[in-house]
């Protein structure tokens, strides 16, 4: 088990995620991440299983992959400053990727159950998170798009059937939009 961070410490390892949210809003976050220390080799998410856990990474190395048809796929290695598993964090789905320690790693993990918390007792804080992990999918996405087009794949997302997981009517996630807006009009 590591200590827990500082909010400026918070600040300076995950510039991307907190560095725009001033350093006394950041208290209330740092209270809601839990921190752990994995061994190397460690399974922290596996694909196709429920999660909604977002990982960041204090030190170490996780290793973010696919397995399919007896094959992985390695997609990346995700080190110190970087963060995993917000596509479930978001929608409540299941796991999308493996993630596994490839080597000793110390991380923060906030739970679904911390968020909401959150949202309810500093929604600025949460509005700050939810902004820069929608603003990483976004860049995401922007390059598969680019790499779809660049391949020749056609097809059009506006006609694209939305997936949402199940049972998500009042899920956790609708919770945070009411709250967050709930408190953006006041």
């Amino acid at each position: 088990m590591i200590d827990a961070l500082s909010p400026a410490d918070l600040q300076t390892l995950f510039p991307q995620l907190f560095g725009s949210t001033p350093t006394a809003q950041l208290e209330a976050l740092a209270d809601r991440l839990e921190p752990q220390t994995i061994a190397a080799g460690r399974a922290i998410v596996q694909r196709g299983t429920p999660s909604g856990d977002l990982v960041l990474v204090v030190d170490g190395k996780l290793l973010v992959s696919i397995t399919e048809g007896g094959r992985k796929l390695e997609m990346a290695e995700v080190g110190p400053g970087e963060w995993v598993g917000e596509v479930a964090f978001l929608d409540g789905g299941d796991a999308t990727t493996d993630v596994t320690a490839s080597e000793r790693s110390r991380i923060l993990v906030m739970s679904p159950a911390s968020f909401d918390r959150l949202c309810d007792e500093n929604p600025r804080v949460a509005r700050d998170l939810l902004h820069a992990l929608c603003t990483r999918l976004s860049a995401r996405v922007r390059r598969t798009a680019r790499l779809l087009h660049d391949e020749g794949v056609g097809g059009s997302w506006r006609t694209a059937a939305l997936d949402v997981p199940k049972g998500q009517q009042g899920s956790w996630l609708d919770r945070i939009r009411h709250s967050l807006y709930r408190h953006a009009q006041e």
